[in-house]
């Protein structure tokens, strides 16, 4: 479970140890509110959602997101 939160969050980074932290609070309890015959197959799916969606882990993605925000700012002040 150490390595999956290490994984979610991402690597090197205090947010990204928190965000695992919270996938690996929550995800098991909604995966096993949604189906409580294979809780860890949804969880498992889960887990190979994120990591395809967010190589990176949660923390990479927000960080990713964020320079994409800044460079739009960036390119629409320079155009005006």
């Amino acid at each position: 479970m150490l390595l999956i939160g290490i994984v979610i969050g991402g690597l090197a980074s205090i947010s990204g140890a928190i965000y695992g932290a919270l996938f690996i609070q929550f995800v098991p309890n909604l995966a096993d509110e949604i189906s409580k015959a294979a809780p860890w197959a949804i969880f498992g799916i889960f887990l190979i959602g994120f990591v395809y969606v967010m190589p990176m882990g949660i923390a990479g993605a927000v960080r990713m997101g964020l320079a994409r925000l800044q460079r739009k700012a960036q390119n629409k002040s320079h155009s005006t």
